[in-house]
């Protein structure tokens, strides 16, 4: 695990570096029309490497730090004014990998809001874009997110049920 942790550490530095040369300055807006391939293949590498550092973090049993380092993929997804398919699939995973993190942590509201807002972007992408590829990965994303969203409701609809029998 311990060599995992660095070859994906070492993986986002790349991928980071890679990012800066290609990204609007903060705060700038991408330019109009479609998301320029080099930025476009930068974004999904650095999402793909946040979340697979944050996984092996969590596989490492650093939760918190897990959580950061998903976290921070999000956060850089959201500061982008519009996003490819492919960038958007990468955010897509990232809320699905943190909604996991958080399953398992206990934290069901959190990973709850995560799932659902993932299957909502599932949901959106697949029917805005004609790309066949994109459309195959966010349904079977799509079905991935499913069961643990509709267990968790369930469990949540249960104790307000029997919370509201016990007043």
């Amino acid at each position: 695990t311990a060599e995992a942790l660095a070859l994906y550490g070492q993986s986002l530095e790349i991928d980071s570096t890679l990012y800066a040369l290609v990204a609007p300055p903060d705060g700038e807006a991408l330019p109009e029309g479609d998301v320029e391939p080099a930025l476009a293949r930068a974004a999904e590498d650095i999402f793909f490497s946040y979340r697979c550092l944050g996984e092996c973090q969590e596989v490492a049993e650093d939760p918190e730090e897990a959580r950061e380092t998903i976290k921070s993929g999000i956060e850089l997804a959201q500061r982008l004014d519009r996003l490819s398919p492919g960038m958007s699939l990468q955010y897509i995973r990232l809320l699905g990998a943190l909604g996991n993190l958080e399953s398992r942590c206990g934290n069901e509201r959190e990973a709850l809001r995560n799932w659902e807002q993932a299957a909502q972007m599932c949901q959106r992408l697949n029917s805005s874009t004609t790309n066949l590829s994109v459309r195959a990965k966010t349904a079977v994303t799509f079905q991935n997110l499913l069961p643990g969203i509709k267990a968790l409701q369930e469990k949540m609809q249960a104790a307000e049920a029997a919370t509201q029998q016990e007043q």
